[in-house]
């Protein structure tokens, strides 16, 4: 009896002679591949590292294949992910110093940008997330390309040198949530010339806006306290500046230099201003608050284009060279509560006719000298005049 071929054997026996025979046919045939189609784009990840306990940076480069041969890189990005604070790192020793992105982007969980994190770090475009609270001193040092920044609704204050020397920033727009902006935070950024500040700033740094010179208006909100020292000196487009009510005091040489600033209105609320606040600037008009008693040293000094100061009662002391070279202010008017005026106070200043208030205890050395043009002056028979009348009115006509 013949025993029969299992049905499996037989299936692969057939497909075995199929191959066999068919061999031949496909020699010298050529193997054919789906087409890549053009553009193909993709991501690498170039680099990668902690920034913080809980935080990473990564650097992504974005390519463009247009063709077999032909890959253009488009975008490189530097990514913040993570939760909590960045580290803080000394002057130059960022991951990132002398890199250039076309965008910084700050994932949302971080809290704080750390000090220098991206000090001469270049980047177009910078997103920061909600949850950010802080900017760290430094923070956006030295930016050569980002033209504009938002800074989210959660952050309270902004460190010393955060934007110093963005030289492309042009616009600015602060929080409600803002409370402080740091001393030379924007400072030389020469091109900014928008700043929108929210409705919950205090203090204004002192050096803050120092040397921008394309900032044309003002208006603080009603929140504003303290301006600092030099905050806003030569910034040379700067003619309309708005204070608010509530706004206790301006720091030295605060409006230094601004040559085109024409008018200022010292509101009522403030008690102290600064030495040199309107030195070598554009100033024709000038009106003090009632609550300063003392006008220091060098306010209005060589402000050439001065014309009209109205002091009010409640002032008591004129400092040093405070109207030096005021060569346009041909009057002025002291106020009755006055009792002090410092040396050089008025020297080289145009003024033709002075009443000295009779409340005037002292005035000092050389307190009128250079007052060519002086044509009359009264003085209260008490008042001790320091070195006498000759150096009081010292080359006077």
């Amino acid at each position: 009896m013949q025993k029969k071929i299992p049905a499996f054997l037989l299936s692969f026996l057939v497909a075995m002679l199929v191959i066999f025979c068919a061999a031949p046919l496909l020699q010298g045939a050529s193997t054919v591949f789906a087409e890549e189609e053009y553009p193909v784009e993709y991501d690498e990840i170039n680099d990668s590292g902690k920034c913080g306990t809980n935080v990473t940076w990564q650097i992504k480069k974005h390519y463009v294949k247009t063709s077999e041969y032909d890959i253009n890189l488009t975008k490189t990005s530097l990514i913040i992910s993570g939760s909590g604070a960045m580290k803080n790192y000394a002057y130059q020793k960022n991951p990132f110093y002398c890199w250039v992105f076309d965008e910084i982007i700050v994932n949302e969980g971080v809290t704080t940008i750390g000090n220098h994190a991206f000090f001469h770090t270049d980047a177009r475009t910078v997103r920061l997330p909600s949850t950010l609270k802080k900017i760290g001193t430094g923070a956006f040092w030295s930016n050569n390309t980002l033209k504009s920044i938002t800074i989210p609704d959660k952050v309270t204050s902004i460190g010393k040198d955060a934007f110093d020397t963005n030289k492309a920033l042009k616009s600015v727009y602060f929080p409600d949530s803002l409370k402080t902006i740091g001393g030379d935070a924007f400072s030389y950024c020469r091109k900014l010339s928008t700043i929108r500040f929210g409705k919950g700033l205090t203090t204004i740094g002192s050096g803050a806006f120092y040397y921008c010179k394309s900032i044309k208006e003002l208006t603080l909100p009603s929140s504003m306290r303290y301006i600092k020292s030099g905050a806003f000196s030569f910034c040379d487009s700067l003619s309309k500046v708005k204070l608010n009510k509530g706004l206790k005091e301006i720091g030295p040489e605060a409006f230094r230099g601004c040559k085109n600033l024409s008018t200022l209105v010292i509101p009522d609320t403030v008690t102290k201003i600064g030495s040199g606040m309107l030195s070598f600037s554009g100033i024709k008009n000038f009106t003090l608050s009632k609550r300063v008693k003392y006008l220091p040293a060098e306010t209005f000094q060589r402000c050439k284009k001065l014309k009209k100061v109205t002091l009010k009662k409640g002032l008591t002391r004129i400092g040093f060279f405070t109207f030096e070279d005021c060569v346009k202010l041909k009057s002025i008017k002291l106020p009755s509560t006055l009792t002090k005026i410092d040396d050089c106070a008025f020297a080289g200043c145009g003024v033709t006719k002075v009443k000295v208030p009779s409340k005037v205890k002292k005035i000092g050395k050389y307190a009128f000298q250079f007052c060519k043009k002086m044509k009359t002056i009264k003085i209260p028979k008490k008042a001790k005049l320091v070195g006498g009348k000759n150096i009081v009115f010292y080359e006077c006509r």
